[in-house]
Order: C-alpha cells, then sequence, then structure tokens
C-alpha cells in the first residue's frame, strides 16, 4: 500500500510538470480591458430635493401724510408716524420638491463633456410671518409660496475619472410664485385718517389685504457631481441658485373693513435648491 501510494503521487506530479511546461510554451493572451464609459448621448431622469428661501418682504405705505404709512409704523413701531417709509421683514422659507429632466452630452478632449439639460418641478417651498404691533391688537401677516419651477441650462464638467463627472452649469429659471398679505385687527374697532386716506378697523377681520400670483423667468446658476453607475444608469448631486423677478402686490380695504388706505408689498424671490438625479442614457 505504501509503495503503490508513492507510485500514484509520483505520477500524479509528473502528469502537472508536463502540463505546466506545455502552457509555459503558449502564447500569452493579453488581458481584456474594460470598455472606457461613453458620455456622450441623449438621457432622461428624475430628481428630487430640497430647496430654501431667505427673502425680504418690503412694505411701502399710500404716500407721505396717509393712512398706510401710519398702519406700518404701529406694527414695526408700536408709535404713530405719517411719514413715507419703507420697512423690511424677512421671510424663511422652505420645503421639498420632486421632477423630471431631459438632456444631451457631449464628450470631447477626452475628458470633457458639454451639454444641455432642461427640466420641470413641482415645489413645495413656502414661508410666512406674523408681526404683532407692540401698542394695538393689530399685527401684520405675509405668505410666500414656490409653486412649481424648472430651468434649462448649458452643464460644462470635466472627467475626474471616466465615470465621474465635476460640472457647472446656468442658464434660464422660471415658474410660479404666490404671494399674499394682510394687516388683522384683532378686537373693538380702529381708526386711521391721514392727509389724504384713511381706514376704519373692525375686530376679528382684516383691515387691509392682498394676493397675488405669476409665472416669470428669470436666472439660475450652480455645480454639481454626476457618477455612472452603470452603462445604463447615472447618479447626480446638484446644487442651482434660483433667482426669480419680484413679485409685488397692493393691500387694500376688504369688507368689513372701510376706507381708502393701501400698503404695497414688495416680496423677493430668490432660493437655494439641492437635489440628487437618476438619469438613463438612450
Amino acid at each position: 500500500m505504501h509503495r503503490l501510494l508513492i507510485t500514484v503521487v509520483a505520477g500524479v506530479s509528473a502528469i502537472a510538470f508536463m502540463r505546466s511546461a506545455s502552457a509555459a510554451d503558449l502564447p500569452l493572451k493579453a488581458p481584456i480591458e474594460p470598455l472606457a464609459y461613453n458620455w456622450n448621448g441623449f438621457y432622461a431622469g428624475l430628481n428630487g430635493g430640497f430647496g430654501w428661501g431667505r427673502n425680504n418682504a418690503d412694505f411701502t405705505g399710500d404716500g407721505q401724510n396717509n393712512a398706510g404709512n401710519d398702519l406700518i409704523s404701529r406694527v414695526f413701531d408700536g408709535t404713530r408716524n405719517f411719514n413715507a417709509l419703507t420697512r423690511s421683514q424677512r421671510i424663511d422659507s422652505d420645503g421639498g420638491f420632486g421632477g423630471v429632466q431631459f438632456g444631451y452630452n457631449w464628450q470631447f478632449a477626452g475628458v470633457w463633456v458639454a451639454g444641455l439639460e432642461a427640466d420641470i418641478q413641482w415645489s413645495g417651498l413656502r414661508g410666512s410671518f406674523t408681526r404683532v404691533s407692540p401698542s394695538l391688537p393689530l399685527s401684520l401677516s405675509a405668505e410666500q409660496k414656490l409653486d412649481w419651477f424648472g430651468t434649462a441650462r448649458g452643464r460644462l464638467g470635466y472627467l475626474v475619472t471616466e465615470r465621474i463627472l465635476v460640472f457647472g452649469t446656468a442658464g434660464l429659471a422660471y415658474g410660479e410664485t404666490e404671494v399674499s398679505s394682510n394687516f388683522f385687527w384683532s378686537n373693538g374697532f380702529g381708526t386711521f385718517i391721514g392727509a389724504n386716506t384713511s381706514i376704519h378697523c373692525v375686530g376679528g377681520a382684516p383691515c387691509l389685504a392682498g394676493q397675488g400670483s405669476n409665472t416669470s423667468a428669470g436666472w439660475t446658476a450652480g455645480a454639481g457631481v454626476e457618477w455612472a453607475v452603470t452603462n445604463w444608469a447615472t447618479v447626480k448631486f446638484e446644487y442651482l441658485h434660483l433667482a426669480l423677478p419680484d413679485s409685488n402686490i397692493v393691500m387694500a380695504a376688504i369688507p368689513p373693513a372701510t376706507g381708502n388706505a393701501t400698503v404695497a408689498a414688495n416680496f423677493r424671490n430668490r432660493y437655494d435648491t439641492v437635489r440628487v438625479g437618476l438619469n438613463l442614457p438612450f
């Protein structure tokens, strides 16, 4: 048995040696190189993210010595003042959004990618404030909304690796903004009389109120990074600043309040957004 085992081991060793010698005589095959990722072409996908705004609302009365100025002064300072002054209040807005995008990439000079992208999103960005007069049962409230927005942008990026693109982007922004504001008298009656305008407030109702919405276009700029996870999908992370035109409304008396006093309100519409997106080339 012992001699048989030695004979078998010797035979196996001889066969292994002959095979390895034969393999050494064969030409070596070059390793298969993975194909480089190609960024050229159209793509479409989904995106979602979070946005915020830190915008000022500016309130201006209805001319020197008129009642609209006195309303503003009573809320902001608690004093009687008919001088025409503009007072500002910041509105902090935030909320989520989600939508779709479509674009085209062109890879050139090996490591550069240029492209165009358009997108549109539903938006839940909202903000409001209420400021109470320190001397009267009077308050000023306002609300600001970005109902939806979209962009049409150029992109220019550099390939850190064949699958990781770092890019900058800028172009057109558009969207629908909605604003509203009112002066509210909480109890009893209040009368403000100026040289040419006046307002009579009734408890538990607005003295002056106004609202408006409009679709407008502005600009956007930002940056991001996109990663080709597979040959059929990329994932991106992107920051964009949106600058839309200001919103303007005029607050006037609504029943049961009476009078001809007015206050104009100007709202800035500037937002910052971050989002992730999934793109599918085709």
